[in-house]
């Protein structure tokens, strides 16, 4: 569980670089090799918190001290 509080700045800065990892190659890598494992763990990582977070933002309406609050949780369901 992370919880962040970040400034507007702050927010651009993560998302230019969340978007950056995720996108600069936009193929996954196809090799077994340690520095390819490690791209491809970045790049789902990235991916999935890049998109989480732009589509919170996307339906945001900004109202002034309320803040926007991004909740990701990709835990497998509980089974009833």
């Amino acid at each position: 569980l992370v919880a962040a509080v970040l400034s507007g700045r702050s927010l651009v800065a993560v998302l230019l670089a969340l978007y950056r990892v995720a996108n600069v190659s936009m193929h996954r890598p196809d090799g077994e090799d340690t520095e390819e494992l490690v791209a491809y763990a970045d790049w789902a990582m990235a991916s999935q918190v890049y998109y989480a977070t732009a589509r919170v933002l996307s339906r945001a309406h900004y109202e002034e001290g309320d803040p926007v609050v991004v909740t990701i949780d990709s835990r497998v369901p509980a089974r009833a």
